[in-house]
């Protein structure tokens, strides 16, 4: 018995043979894109807000699925668009976005949010 494999672009091919008969079994192999590309971030670095609570509204884009933390959070993402709000102290506080896709590609960034009282 003798067995060939060949394995031309996207196929894998078996031919089998034996004294009496060839068997031949072809296989489509589907091609796996590996995305190598961490998501991009389109968000402002600083806000100035007056009143206790903010809400920070950004874009986020990638080739495949993707997914926002805040602080550790889950943000829901609608159209490539997300939209953060919450309550802040008085004075600079920070948050941290980190966008990452399906393949473990991932970009942070943080966020700097300036309260101030009203005069």
């Amino acid at each position: 018995m003798t067995t060939k494999i060949r394995a031309p672009t996207g196929r894998l091919e078996v031919n089998k043979t034996n004294s009496n008969q060839t068997v031949t079994q072809t296989v489509q192999v589907p091609k796996t894109k590996v995305d190598k590309t961490a998501p991009v971030l389109d968000v402002e670095d600083r806000i100035l807000v007056n009143q206790i609570d903010y809400s920070i509204s950004g874009q986020v884009s990638d080739e495949s699925k993707v997914f926002i933390e805040v602080n550790g959070n889950s943000v829901n993402i609608v159209n490539n668009t997300f939209k953060i709000e919450g309550s802040t102290p008085i004075g600079l506080n920070e948050v941290e976005i980190v966008a990452f896709d399906e393949w473990g590609n991932k970009t942070s960034k943080k966020i700097i949010i300036d309260r101030v009282l009203e005069t």
